[in-house]
């Protein structure tokens, strides 16, 4: 989204120039020139004190708004900076959206709801439409108007699936729901944000309203084997090893399913692997090659043992795994990568061959065990 770090729209407006040198805004009074100065350095206090030097206009009031916000305090903010939604119509969005800011840091909420609504009628097509939705479901929670608070965070959802602020929409509509007197609904939304987010920081507020409701005896379904998969497949895409390990583990600890160990075994020994725990790899990838795993899978795993090899040091056996995974499928995509290469040398028959630099990650896609 364009601008959408408040302070940065703020500094592009205040500073009279730009890096460049062109001029992006004529400050109209010295005095607010030397707050700009002031505001760009984070010298908040000055610039204020500068800005109230200047002669009342629309431009000064949003300075003094914008400080105002900087230095906590909030009043002083709601005063200047609904004048100049008023007078500076140019960063009328902006007062507005800081103006409801204050507002609602001191849980005036109907005010804020207000200066938000004016907002999103005034600017539709505003930069910071997305920050202001979200603030405006925030602050419908808050206010506990929970239907409408569910409305708005649905709304925003559906417009903006992605990015931290949609998952804490979804997170808070399930609460919403259950403040609606639909708990089963709620348990299915908080069920879906450990599944599919696992690294968030509200999978555990989310695990513990789970164990809140199922006290009150709303039935918690436990997660599947491909849940947990899914779960420890997007905390290794994410490099949380060390949590992937934890998590496949937990499954193997309980399953005696030879397919399904297998599937987990093998992402457990990537994760290893990719935490540079080689031995621990080693041992694993080696023993799944024992394992009659299919074609595809065999190919995943001969090809991230050779690997596992080079990195501990065993470059005749890596290569000798490379040639065996060649030789056995010719067509398979591993098996044609220049994954190794014989140094320029008339003699290299006698030289060992060495992994070469674009050995990387071409793990294929593992389907989820069902």
């Amino acid at each position: 989204m364009l601008f959408r770090s408040l302070t940065a729209l703020a500094l592009i407006i205040l500073f009279s120039i730009s890096a460049s040198g062109t001029t992006l805004f004529p400050l109209p009074d010295e005095a607010l020139q030397e707050a700009s100065t002031h505001f760009r350095d984070k010298d908040y206090g000055p610039a204020r004190e500068s800005a109230l030097k200047a002669p009342q206009s629309g431009i000064r009031d949003f300075i003094l708004g914008m400080a105002a916000i900087k230095l906590e305090q909030w009043q002083e903010a709601i005063s200047y900076l609904g004048y100049a939604a008023d007078n500076f119509p140019l960063l009328g969005d902006y007062a507005l959206y800081n103006q409801a800011t204050a507002f609602s840091r001191q849980d005036k909420h109907p005010e804020a709801l207000a200066s938000l609504g004016k907002m999103l009628k005034v600017y539709p097509e505003s930069p910071i439409s997305r920050a202001a939705i979200y603030l405006k479901g925030n602050e419908l929670y808050a206010g506990g108007n929970f239907m409408d608070a569910l409305k708005t965070y649905t709304d925003f959802i559906e417009r903006y699936p992605q990015g931290a602020d949609s998952l804490t929409a979804l997170y808070r509509s399930a609460l919403c729901r259950e403040q609606l007197g639909d708990p089963a609904a709620a348990a299915s939304i908080l069920r879906s944000i450990p599944i599919n987010y696992p690294a968030s920081s509200l999978t555990p507020k989310a695990s513990l309203d789970l164990e809140r409701l199922a006290q009150t005896g709303i039935k918690i379904e436990p997660l599947s084997t491909s849940e947990i998969f899914r779960q420890g497949t997007i905390l290794f895409d994410l490099g949380r090893y060390a949590q992937a390990i934890k998590t496949f583990d937990s499954v193997l600890q309980k399953s005696s399913d030879p397919e399904i160990n297998v599937r987990f075994q093998f992402k457990k020994a990537q994760a290893l692997f990719k935490s540079r725990h080689y031995k621990d790899a080693e041992q694993l990838f080696t023993a799944l090659v024992k394992v009659n795993t299919g074609k595809v899978l065999n190919e995943e795993i001969r090809f991230w043992l050779a690997r596992t090899l080079a990195k501990n040091g065993k470059e005749d056996e890596a290569v000798s795994a490379y040639l065996l995974l060649a030789d056995t499928w010719p067509k398979a995509a591993l098996a044609t990568m220049p994954c190794w290469k014989r140094p320029r040398s008339e003699n290299r028959r006698k030289r060992p061959m060495k992994p070469n630099s674009c050995c990387r990650d071409h793990s294929s896609f593992i389907r989820s065990p069902a």
